[in-house]
């Protein structure tokens, strides 16, 4: 996030860069979805790493992109706030409808938020392992102590270590 800007502003700044003209409807709709509507006025300083994090989903979103690149996104928050990130990034999932490709180095983050997990090799990077994820959908924290995710986790785990060893 520019830290000269408002949170609106970064929001907005997509559109800017685009050419195009803001469409002040589409940022505050985002930024009512990622639940920082009340802090469109404030500055990154003054904001907590979850919240700056939101903001850059509302940006990266504004423009109806067809996908959505993420490269470790909640990899510098606590195991709290990442969880509830996790937890929300599913809900704007579900609202927004697009097609994402997390890269993320947590297997628990990875099958909790994933229709498949694709398990890469260590240099070079090549595909050793592609999973499907039959978890339901929406999934809550309740699915964390399922014996399924655990299942898949643990497989995924292996799988890893078979990689890297």
């Amino acid at each position: 996030m520019l830290p000269w800007l408002s949170v609106r502003d970064n929001v907005a700044l997509p559109f800017r860069v685009a050419g195009r003209p803001v469409d002040a409807v589409r940022v505050d709709e985002l930024l009512a979805l990622v639940g920082m509507a009340e802090f469109a006025a404030a500055r990154p300083q003054q904001l907590s790493g979850g919240m700056r994090q939101r903001v850059a989903i509302a940006r990266a979103l504004v423009l109806h992109p067809r996908i959505l690149l993420l490269d470790e996104p909640f990899g510098a928050l606590d195991a709290v706030t990442r969880r509830q990130l996790n937890i929300e990034l599913q809900r704007i999932w579900s609202t927004q409808r697009i097609t994402t490709v997390l890269v993320t180095h947590s297997i628990d983050e990875a099958v909790f938020l994933g229709d498949r997990v694709v398990v890469m090799s260590p240099r070079p990077g090549r595909i050793c392992r592609d999973a499907p994820i039959p978890l339901a959908r929406p999934r809550g924290r309740d699915v964390l102590s399922d014996a399924t995710f655990h299942a898949l986790t643990d497989d995924l785990s292996r799988a890893l270590d078979d990689v890297t060893t």
